[in-house]
């Protein structure tokens, strides 16, 4: 449904722990994505919460759940929240809506 707009790429990170406990990156998985710094709003009564720092569109197929690291360029995020996109009628999923909080954490490369 959305192949036609997924032209970027972006990494599934897997990571693991050094013998210093710094969490290194183990493999990384080469995606076609859509991404987009877009900044999700809730608006419960009287406030304003910042859900997510940007957005990403990914085949259904693809192996992405709460708590994934994926690499943007040379910005980390984890993964907040999956949606999946469904039309009313039917169980047939076409794409993967993740909500992405910019990744503080360092990662380093194995070496």
């Amino acid at each position: 449904m959305l192949d036609h707009a997924m032209e970027q790429t972006a990494y599934i990170i897997e990571t693991s722990y050094n013998d210093d406990g710094d969490q290194v990156m183990s493999t990384s998985e080469q995606i076609v994505c859509r991404f987009r710094w877009i900044t999700d709003l809730e608006r419960p009564a009287n406030r304003e919460e910042i859900r997510s720092d940007a957005m990403l569109w990914v085949k259904s197929d693809e192996d992405i759940e709460e708590g994934t690291i994926i690499k943007f360029g040379s910005d980390y995020f984890r993964v907040k929240r999956v949606t999946e996109a469904r039309r009313l009628r039917g169980n047939q999923i076409y794409f993967l809506k993740c909500l992405l909080d910019k990744y503080a954490g360092g990662i380093e490369s194995a070496s």
